[in-house]
């Protein structure tokens, strides 16, 4: 367990293991990389499994309760909410499924990833335009294969990944060329249901549980909750709806937290890596970095979970700022 955690935090350290190793149920349990790709299933099920009880949680408690002078505005609030929650499970299986399309190296087919797009936008004319050329490719000595800028080795997922940004241990696979704009919707529509599921579970719990701006306050602190339903003085139905409310709470701070940090790196043209680093080396324009994660069509990206629109550029060829003189 202790080698566990200090993989987490630097996973560079995880040997490869060979495609014909044997993974049997204890291999999960006993090997460090079987130990991380259960927290990856485990993570994959708490999302899905998060987001159809904030569904449930606002639907069938708080909207009702709102709403309950209304019957139309809660018709339309329920479907809203519930067609909130289809985008961001629809996202956040297009972040997974499309995780992939980003890989080239050891257990990838060794080919480069590339679509036939337009990769000439303008910028400004103080910028150099770069191609993955002999020149500029760089080689990967874990992979053994050259592989273009930006392209980073990642230890878990046992390949180079095409602007990788990070590895992500909820969805179970790396953030990068082809998946970042899934990964950023669904942290921003987190943050949209998440905010408004927080304040309809609250809702919920401050007129049927213990008021909020009261000392009944005290009977949200967990431990409280925990002894309280020991002795029968409060249900085990209530103290669930607590956890929820915490762990509501935290995942909605947590797409908050990434989805600003993905804007900000963004508007600066970096990714995780070059930003940790201080490497400021590619164009800065917004709305030309917005399309290449986005595409054109950003917007509708944001609204409908729709994985026909296509983001511009390639993943391999990149706009260099000049060099001032």
């Amino acid at each position: 367990m202790f080698r566990l955690f200090n993989v987490l935090k630097k996973p560079n350290r995880l040997d490869d293991f060979a495609a014909n190793d044997n993974k049997g149920f204890t291999w999960y349990f006993t090997n460090t990389r079987g130990q991380i790709l259960l927290l990856h299933r485990l993570g994959q099920i708490y999302v899905i499994t998060f987001c159809l009880a904030v569904c449930w949680s606002s639907v069938s408690l708080g909207l009702p309760l709102i709403y309950d002078k209304s019957p139309w505005k809660l018709v339309y609030a329920q479907y809203l909410m519930k067609y909130i929650c289809f985008c961001i499970v629809s996202n956040y299986i297009l972040t997974v499924f499309h995780a992939g399309k980003s890989h080239l190296g050891a257990f990838s087919d060794g080919n480069l990833p590339t679509r036939n797009l337009d990769t000439s936008p303008n910028c400004s004319s103080n910028l150099d335009a770069i191609s993955s050329t002999d020149s500029a490719l760089h080689l990967c000595t874990s992979c053994d294969l050259k592989v273009p800028p930006r392209a980073r080795h990642c230890a878990i997922c046992q390949c180079c990944v095409l602007k990788k940004d990070h590895h992500c241990f909820f969805t179970g696979c790396c953030i990068g060329f082809y998946n970042q704009r899934y990964f950023m919707t669904f942290c921003l529509l987190g943050m949209v249901g998440g905010s408004w599921g927080i304040y309809n579970l609250g809702t919920y719990l401050s007129t049927h549980y213990g008021a909020f701006l009261s000392l009944q306050i005290v009977k949200y602190f967990l431990p409280v909750t925990f002894f309280m339903c020991l002795l029968g003085y409060t249900s085990v139905f209530e103290a669930l709806l607590v956890m929820l409310f915490y762990l509501h709470f935290t995942s909605t701070l947590t797409s908050y937290y990434y989805f600003g940090w993905e804007m900000f790196i963004i508007y600066r043209g970096q990714t995780s890596y070059e930003c940790m680093k201080g490497l400021k080396l590619y164009c800065d324009n917004f709305w030309m970095n917005m399309r290449s994660v986005f595409g054109p069509y950003w917007l509708i990206g944001f609204v409908l979970p729709v994985p026909i629109l296509v983001n511009e550029g390639d993943g391999k060829s990149w706009i260099l700022k000049q060099k001032s003189a």
